[in-house]
């Protein structure tokens, strides 16, 4: 896994979000929001999913955001 992250953190910004799902479904799951640069912090094993946010991903309300061509449609207040 070290050597994917290497590789996003050389092609991507480090404040890219992430997003780990671990032990979805489950009594005891966690979700993670992060970034890129310090994903490898939190806890990362087999029951973890990671998903990378691209160029036009962000953060808002504790939710990873990726807009579909309508950037400007929605007017989403950044400052929560």
């Amino acid at each position: 896994m070290l050597s994917s992250v290497k590789y996003f953190c050389v092609t991507a910004k480090k404040e890219t979000p992430v997003g780990i799902v671990t032990a979805a479904s489950h009594e005891n799951e966690v979700v993670t929001l992060t970034t890129l640069e310090s994903m490898l912090d939190g806890d990362i094993n087999m029951q973890s999913t990671v998903i990378i946010g691209n160029s036009n991903t962000f953060s808002w309300n504790n939710y990873m955001i990726t807009s579909r061509g309508y950037r400007d449609k929605y007017k989403l207040d950044s400052s929560s």
